[in-house]
């Protein structure tokens, strides 16, 4: 009986680190250029945890990636206002960059940034899900050249026709003759 097991693999936790870093330092330089101020620790974290979580079920294959990002940044644009809205003195950058300022600081710019932070998610997402596919691809046995076609074993030496013609007509009943004998 054939038993597949799967073996648990640290692929996916590991790319997902990865991609986390990636989104977390991509979000840390839009914020900033967006003209908001550099983004605390602590947000940071609660943002690097979004996307650890979100690269975990997207690399797993539980979602596909073009669901997962619209969430990533929804929840992204909520804990901005979110936490603009608690300390409105320390995002007061936000307005003064933008005259025409959203409320809770969510100025175009802002959004543009938490977009790009998504995008970055996405495609870090994206191009490990594919190279895991062209490894996956290029593990896997190729015939390579010509094919040799091998050629029958034989089993020993042919015996001629007539010794087996002899053979075919001898008598069944009783011992062998003495014709079958080596001579």
């Amino acid at each position: 009986m054939l038993t597949i097991r799967r073996e648990p693999r640290d692929v996916p936790r590991v790319a997902a680190a990865l991609a986390t870093v990636e989104t977390v330092a991509a979000l840390a330089i839009a914020h900033t250029a967006a003209g908001g101020t550099p983004p605390s620790l602590a947000l940071l974290l609660i943002f690097a945890v979004l996307v650890y979580g979100a690269g975990l079920v997207v690399l797993c294959r539980r979602l596909p990636i073009r669901y997962v990002v619209p969430g990533l940044i929804l929840a992204q644009v909520l804990l901005h206002g979110w936490l603009n809205a608690l300390a409105p003195a320390e995002h007061a950058a936000h307005a003064a960059m933008d005259s025409a300022a959203a409320p809770f600081g969510l100025t175009w710019t802002m959004l543009l940034a938490h977009t790009v932070a998504g995008a970055s998610a996405a495609l870090s997402w994206w191009l490990r899900r594919r190279s895991v596919a062209v490894l996956v691809r290029w593990s896997q046995p190729v015939a390579v050249g010509p094919q040799v076609r091998h050629r029958a074993r034989t089993r020993g030496p042919e015996r001629p026709v007539a010794e087996l013609l002899q053979v075919a007509l001898a008598p069944t009943r009783g011992p062998p003759g003495a014709a079958l004998l080596p001579s």
